[in-house]
């Protein structure tokens, strides 16, 4: 999982240095292994993701998409997924992501 907030995480300490606290927005890096045709499956089976790339609204998206290596920066490929967490219910969300990453 990629988020600021967790040590470890690419740009941590700029997180550290700057804010107080952090925010819904997070992307899981798959293993390298995964298709891209599994990854794109993942992110259609979701039902209480919405797909988008808008991270300013309640609504939890989830979008797939391909991040190559650039300036220092892992490459990921196909592999990443962005999440944003919404207003949903918490439980409902996990059951949701666990359904689906168990379906891999």
């Amino acid at each position: 999982m990629l988020h600021p907030a967790l040590e470890g995480s690419p740009g941590h300490e700029f997180w550290q240095r700057d804010f107080t606290g952090s925010a819904g927005v997070f992307s899981i890096v798959f293993k390298p292994e995964s298709s891209k045709a599994q990854i794109l499956q993942f992110v259609d089976r979701l039902e209480l993701f919405e797909i988008g790339y808008s991270w300013g609204g309640v609504t939890s998206l989830a979008v797939a998409y391909d991040f190559h290596a650039s300036k220092g920066r892992p490459d990921y490929g196909h592999r990443i997924v962005r999440l944003n967490i919404g207003l949903e219910d918490t439980e409902d969300l996990l059951e949701d992501l666990e359904r689906c990453l168990g379906s891999l």
